[in-house]
């Protein structure tokens, strides 16, 4: 039952997402509002590890991977999102990212390969 009430909280949240992303885009450039939105989760996340006293990466190899998967997975995937949600319809947008775990997938994977 928990999984369920969970899974359901985070479609909630997820398919808000792009009903927020549309909002945004009436006010800020699609650039300046992905930057805006990571940066605030950034900072979030960062206050997380911090509370918890989490472990940071410390060899160079481990940054480099966390660095590839940023540029790629978001800032590169959700700045295109971003600007296409002016130009794209949301039937074809609903359609594409529905396509995300698998395309996310082939990225994820073919950077780990890279970085062995």
């Amino acid at each position: 039952m928990k999984a369920r009430i969970v899974w359901l909280l985070l479609a909630a949240i997820w398919g808000s997402t792009w009903m927020f992303i549309k909002i945004g885009l009436e006010d800020l450039p699609p650039i300046s509002f992905a930057g805006i939105r990571f940066v605030l989760a950034s900072l979030i996340l960062w206050a997380i590890v911090a509370a918890r006293r989490a472990p940071l990466p410390r060899v160079w190899r481990d940054w480099s991977l966390i660095l590839k998967t940023g540029v790629l997975a978001f800032a590169v995937n959700y700045g295109l999102l971003f600007w296409g949600e002016q130009h794209i319809s949301l039937g074809w947008r609903h359609s594409y990212r529905r396509r995300f775990p698998s395309t996310d997938w082939c990225w994820r994977t073919s950077i780990c390969r890279a970085s062995d």
